[in-house]
């Protein structure tokens, strides 16, 4: 599913809320490094220098602006592999469409959602599926469901906000109500009539 375009025009508008992956150490290809560099990286020297302080500072709002344009000249949906684009595709595990309906289901065998992404450590993997299932069902009615070995702990207000920091509360809450839910391997299992003792650990 394509990223959402808000919230990649937040991340844009926003680099300083985001983290460079594998502790810092993380190389792109020259073009992607060079203007992710101006985008995102602080100085790493703790150089205090006034006059380079603003070159940077120049050289961010150049890549900005940059971005801003390739995002809208492109879109969403043309972003993969661009260097301005810091939340790639995503998939679900199983998907049902019908006429009227989609519902989307993520599922976990043993282990919990993924907490947050590579570049912005705070998106929670179920708002962000969330979003991106809004966007993919294009106005058609939809629900996410989760099927994991046990409920999912009640999603916190403070993580909804971090997790969607472009939306409007309002927004967030209509989102929020497509989600139907955990639904446990055992009842999945004894609804598709499937013995639960058969189901392997880690698939």
């Amino acid at each position: 599913m394509v990223p959402p375009k808000a919230f990649l025009r937040w991340l844009i508008l926003h680099p300083e809320s985001m983290t460079w992956p594998k502790d810092g150490h993380a190389v792109f290809g020259a073009h992607t490094q060079k203007w992710r560099e101006r985008l995102v990286r602080r100085d790493m020297t703790g150089d205090v220098d006034e006059r380079r302080s603003e070159t940077r500072e120049a050289d961010r709002q150049h890549a900005i602006s940059r971005a801003l344009a390739e995002l809208e000249r492109l879109g969403a949906a043309r972003s993969r592999g661009r260097w301005w684009a810091f939340e790639g595709f995503t998939s679900v595990d199983f998907y049902i469409e019908t006429d009227h309906l989609r519902i989307y289901v993520e599922g976990k065998r043993t282990e919990a959602l993924s907490p947050s992404t590579v570049w912005y450590p705070r998106r929670n993997q179920l708002l962000r599926n969330l979003e991106s299932a809004q966007s993919d069902a294009s106005g058609v009615p939809f629900a996410c469901v989760i099927i994991a070995e046990e409920s999912m702990p009640e999603m916190h207000s403070s993580t909804v906000e971090a997790s969607l920091p472009h939306l409007e509360p309002a927004a967030r809450q209509t989102l929020l109500r497509h989600h139907l839910g955990t639904l446990s391997w055992r009842q999945a299992c004894a609804l598709a009539e499937i013995d639960y003792a058969e189901l392997p650990h880690t698939v």
